[in-house]
């Protein structure tokens, strides 16, 4: 015969264990919680690690360095200087502080030697595809001194992990590195330090 005492004592045991079970599903889900979470963010962190941005100069598009600060301008006035080279584009103020504009399809052009023919035919084509030209990027890195480039269009996305690479010509400047393929696209993998590098020696 049970007494109510062994009773009790038997609806507390079943209520440990009912409440053991509960508190180790609860700490089980926490767990993948967690873990799903952290899987989450460090796939979130590959794909924003992959993520990169490059900008488009006539037929040439150039990827930008994780490490360079980039800024996007629209409708800034450009001061002309004369008697200067053809790729410098003159000066430009941003809140207050000067900086040089650049045209780097034209300093390419001058780098690689391009025949007048050629350069009137990529102005006439670009003309044709953005007539207004109206956006300067400016960049900044750490061994140099901001510097304004014009650039066709805003900057566009890129997925790196989706695209290959393989080096650029022995003909083409020490500062491209590399061309990658993104569909129709082809885009130059740059090092913006030694470019400022040679635009500074040259200016």
């Amino acid at each position: 015969m049970t007494t109510l005492e062994q009773e009790q004592t038997t609806v507390n045991v079943g209520s440990v264990e009912k409440d053991s079970q509960e508190s180790f599903s609860a700490t089980l889900k926490k767990a993948i919680d967690l873990s799903t979470s952290s899987n989450n963010n460090e796939a979130a962190e590959d794909e924003l690690n992959n993520k990169r941005f490059y900008y488009s100069s006539g037929p040439n598009n150039f990827l930008i360095e994780k490490d360079l600060k980039a800024e996007t301008l629209k409708n800034m006035t450009i001061n002309h200087i004369p008697f200067t080279p053809v790729w410098f584009m003159g000066i430009v103020s941003i809140r207050g502080v000067i900086m040089p504009v650049i045209n780097i399809c034209e300093f390419l052009n001058t780098q690689t030697k391009t025949t007048k023919k050629a350069i009137d035919k990529m102005k006439q084509q670009q003309e044709e595809k953005n007539p207004e030209q109206g956006y300067l990027l400016k960049l900044e890195h750490n061994a140099h001194t901001p510097i304004v480039i014009q650039i066709d269009h805003l900057p566009t996305q890129l997925n790196i992990s989706n695209v290959k690479k393989q080096k650029v010509a022995k003909t083409k400047p020490g500062w491209m590195l590399h061309k990658m393929r993104n569909g129709t696209s082809s885009i130059i993998e740059i090092d913006h330090h030694a470019l400022l590098n040679q635009i500074t020696e040259i200016s």
